[in-house]
């Protein structure tokens, strides 16, 4: 996957992207358009406040999101509460 460190994707159209296994740690993607994206194997460990159209299910996907923002505020600070994350919202392979 790509390298997307620290990119700026702030109000990105990033629907139905392929960005599977794509590390985006510290990435911001507050607002971005997450619909239908494939993050399945990303570093999603960036800014994802006020993400649209992104699920819970579909974050799930990640590789890593410990010390992400949710689109909702919420920030998963710990591995414990990225797999609680994980089996509530059914990201269990």
């Amino acid at each position: 996957g790509a390298n997307m460190r620290i990119a700026k994707m702030v109000g990105a159209d990033l629907r139905a992207a392929y960005m599977k296994r794509t590390d985006l740690e510290r990435a911001g993607l507050r607002g971005a358009n997450l619909w239908d994206a494939n993050l399945r194997g990303t570093n999603l460990r960036g800014d994802l406040t006020d993400a649209i159209d992104t699920t819970n299910k579909q974050l799930t996907q990640a590789r890593l999101l410990m010390g992400a923002t949710l689109p909702d505020g919420t920030v998963i600070e710990d591995e414990d509460q990225w797999l609680e994350f994980k089996a509530k919202y059914g990201g269990a392979e």
